[in-house]
């Protein structure tokens, strides 16, 4: 059993956020291949963005949050911080009651499948896949607390995009967050050394306001990457571009950071 308290202050072009929170989990690894959990938490936060500019005289809200949550998850690859073979799932469900300034009573739901095949063992060539749908239902986009709602886009996301940049913006062009996600990334990776690796890849995602994302909302960035192996796992430098890119979005995004991108 674990127990965990956490504080948080957050700045981003999404929101303004200040949350103390605390959780208590239990996890069981049934075997090697499958491991599951489940707990409760709570969570007291002020929080800014552009539905509470509007509807608050001090622009902020003041929420609450009672949680439970679940999840399952599945390893069958062969290395934890570099896979070359086999798949990776999670499922992820979280009833939640929202109470304050704003109350609300939903359900996150979660789900994400990857996979990995060696298709040129002597050349070191690995085609990488993920797939993640995530929903919440029973309450409209401005009810739910910020760190509750989806966003896309970044390094660990949907890269060709800024963070956050992926999803619904306001009417002052801020982006509010949704109720659903769709994330689909196809990569080709390349062991040239021991040390030294490659990347190319396409990215797709999309958030929407409805239960469900909308084909006609997905975002598509595609780029390259260089690979350098630690003992950490492989240190990660991408450039990436928006295939559709808008009025206001940066041609180029770089992102560094340690480890694959799923």
């Amino acid at each position: 059993m674990q127990v965990s308290a956490s504080a948080e202050n957050a700045k981003t072009d999404a929101f303004d956020r200040r949350l103390f929170g605390l959780s208590a989990s239990y996890d069981i690894i049934h075997d090697p291949h499958f491991s599951y959990g489940y707990g409760v938490s709570g969570a007291f936060s002020s929080e800014q963005d552009a539905f509470t500019r509007i509807a608050f005289a001090t622009g902020r809200r003041d929420v609450q949050t009672a949680s439970g949550f679940a999840s399952a998850n599945w390893d069958f690859s062969d290395n934890l911080l570099n896979p070359k073979t086999g798949w990776r799932a999670e499922l992820y469900a979280q009833p939640t009651y929202s109470f304050g300034d704003a109350s609300a009573l939903y359900l996150k739901a979660l789900g994400e499948v990857r996979a990995y095949r060696t298709v040129s063992p002597d050349r070191g060539l690995v085609a990488a896949g993920r797939l993640r749908l995530g929903s919440v239902f029973g309450a409209k986009v401005s009810d739910i607390p910020t760190d509750q709602r989806f966003y896309a886009g970044g390094g660990g996301s949907v890269r060709g995009f800024a963070y956050q940049e992926v999803g619904p913006q306001a009417g002052d062009g801020t982006y509010t967050g949704g109720r659903s996600l769709i994330e689909a990334v196809a990569e080709m990776r390349w062991q040239q050394s021991a040390r030294l690796g490659w990347a190319v890849f396409v990215d797709a995602g999309a958030v929407s306001e409805n239960d469900f994302p909308k084909a006609d909302n997905l975002r598509v960035g595609a780029g390259v990457g260089a690979r350098y192996m630690t003992p950490a796992g492989p240190l990660r430098f991408d450039i990436a571009t928006p295939l559709d890119r808008r009025d206001g979005e940066s041609p180029v995004q770089v992102y560094i950071s340690l480890g694959q991108a799923f």
